[in-house]
């Protein structure tokens, strides 16, 4: 083996001694690096179902002053009997005179409109029109976990 230039030797024990505090650097597992952590998101909880999300169990129909905008279809309405969200004494027929007394517009014969139709907004709202909401919408969300105001 031939004899090391001198600047090589110098660059030997530089590259030795430098070693160690590599290693040090690796296993503290990033350590040194404080990142802020990430601010909280908000966490919104669905005010009204529909169609869209699926029925709430014991939601009362929004009818009868509830949360409930599923669409008041037979199956809906037993639903709505097993949970006892109903009046026990009412009929299917009584159930949808309701809506049709209040001249609101329910599916699947009305459907797709994302509440922007004549009837429109959606009941919750104000409005006659009770077509679940176009999902991925502002409406969408604003229908499924009410009115929010826009964080700063």
């Amino acid at each position: 083996m031939r004899p090391l230039e001198p600047g090589c030797r110098y660059a030997r024990w530089i590259v030795l001694a430098l070693l160690p505090l590599f290693a040090a650097g690796c296993a503290g597992g990033g350590m040194m690096m404080n990142r802020p952590a990430a601010p909280a998101q908000p966490v919104y909880t669905l005010v009204h179902c529909h169609d869209g999300t699926g029925h709430i169990a014991g939601a009362v129909p929004w009818i009868l002053g509830g949360k409930c905008c599923c669409t008041p279809t037979r199956a809906m309405f037993e639903v709505h009997q097993s949970e006892k969200t109903v009046p026990a004494d009412m009929t299917y027929e009584a159930y949808l005179k309701l809506y049709a007394d209040k001249g609101i517009l329910i599916g699947p014969g009305h459907a797709g409109c994302n509440n922007r139709c004549a009837s429109g907004p959606h009941v919750v709202f104000g409005g006659k029109c009770m077509a679940a909401p176009t999902p991925g919408t502002q409406n969408y969300e604003q229908v499924s976990m009410g009115p929010r105001t826009p964080t700063p």
